[in-house]
């Protein structure tokens, strides 16, 4: 088995190859963080992955993207890449949840017992999701949600997540990772097509129709 991932739901943005042959297992990562996420090219980082595995694109047996929250425009650039990927190889797809990835990490990281994973969801609100570690696997208690300021603030477990501390946050600062969610996707063994690929993005659609044009006299 040979997967792709990409993971663009934050600042940093992450391509990673990872492959079970024997010997040996091998996995490379490309990372590159900016804050101005349109700097970030995500076909160079895409090349430089695959060449530094050595991996020819047809070796590619799944992709798994990181589905968010988060950055809802890296999110969508990372679902139209491989979307437009399928259009030349017959592969099969999978999405991740960001906050599980962040959750993973979490746990490799030594944090165990109850925490929370918070990323920004805007208008000084926060996406929230629940966890349990035992040191072994990180399992997630309750859904994600979309939850105040005053109401994270009543919250007892610790925080873990990106840019905690640019939101005025105190917790562990953690990213999500494309490796991470290459090895979430291997351990599951899900797999479907690209059209199942959508965002994760909990507010409804809203927005204001515009007024028709005005004729003006001649």
């Amino acid at each position: 088995m040979t997967i792709l991932s990409l993971e663009f739901s934050s600042s940093v943005r992450s391509v990673a190859v990872w492959t079970s042959r024997i010997p040996p297992q091998t996995q490379i990562e490309v990372t590159a963080a900016d804050e101005r996420s349109s700097r970030i090219h995500p076909i160079s980082l895409i090349d430089q992955a695959l060449q530094q595995s050595r991996i020819n694109p047809r070796e590619i047996n799944l992709i798994a993207v990181g589905l968010g929250p988060g950055s809802y425009t890296g999110v969508r650039s990372a679902i139209a890449i491989v979307k437009g990927w399928s259009l030349s190889f017959a592969i099969k797809m999978v999405g991740i949840s960001s906050a599980d990835a962040v959750a993973e990490e979490a746990m490799k990281s030594g944090i165990v017992g109850a925490f929370h994973v918070v990323i920004d969801a805007q208008r000084d609100e926060f996406y929230v999701a629940d966890y349990e570690s035992d040191g072994r696997v990180a399992s997630l208690q309750n859904e994600l949600r979309i939850l105040t300021r005053n109401q994270i603030s009543k919250l007892e477990a610790p925080f873990t997540g990106p840019t905690l501390n640019a939101l005025g946050l105190s917790g562990t600062e953690i990213n999500p990772r494309a490796r991470v969610v290459s090895q979430i996707a291997e351990r599951r063994g899900e797999a479907g097509s690209a059209a199942d690929l959508v965002p994760i993005y909990l507010r409804e659609t809203a927005f204001i129709k515009a007024p028709p044009p005005r004729i003006l006299p001649n």
